[in-house]
């Protein structure tokens, strides 16, 4: 055998090794995973479980749709919907100024005027802070379709060396100010 056919054997050899032992690896991580997920299920206290999706009764169906779009199930979702939190595939993502939205909601958050209803800056240390603000999106949305969308702009403050974070909820304008009212309501 020439050098260059016994060096290309040996790199072949190599090759299958590292592709073996990552996928021995990847294996083991996955069940390492899935095995403290079913753990901390089992651990916490029976209310909590009620409420807690089953680890055990999950269909595998149910498990490959996480992550893909809530229309198109067999598209790899990319973003949400800023109004309807819909996951998004590639061909229902609708971006306009840094913001996703199905097709739908597309539709009205460029046919409408839109009003901040309040905005909290935040650091690391008070992220929880602008917690009320996605709690109200989301309730209003779940009991009457009320659309709102939520802005985060991030900043590095240079004088404390701090990444800070402005969180805004937007309202169609014709509405804010009754939201406005029942947001400062239920702080």
């Amino acid at each position: 055998m020439s050098e260059n056919t016994l060096l290309m054997a040996m790199i072949l050899g190599q090759s299958l090794l590292i592709v073996v032992v990552l996928g021995v690896i990847g294996y083991f991580s996955w069940q390492f995973h899935r095995n403290n997920l079913k753990n901390i299920y089992r651990d916490q206290p029976e209310e909590k479980k009620k409420s807690s999706p089953n680890l055990e009764s999950t269909s595998s169906n149910d498990a490959l749709n996480v992550g893909m779009c809530d229309t198109h199930t067999n598209n790899r979702a990319n973003g949400s919907c800023g109004i309807c939190e819909k996951l998004l595939c590639e061909d229902c993502n609708m971006e306009i100024d840094r913001f996703h939205f199905c097709p739908e909601h597309f539709q009205l958050f460029t046919s409408n005027e839109w009003a901040m209803l309040e905005k909290i800056k935040t650091t690391p240390e008070t992220t929880e802070a602008s917690a009320h603000l996605f709690e109200f999106k989301r309730s209003k949305w779940n009991k009457d379709k009320t659309p709102m969308y939520i802005e985060i702009h991030y900043q590095i403050n240079v004088e404390t060396d701090q990444i800070e974070s402005d969180v805004a909820l937007y309202a169609i304008k014709n509405q804010s100010q009754k939201l406005k009212e029942e947001l400062k309501a239920s702080a």
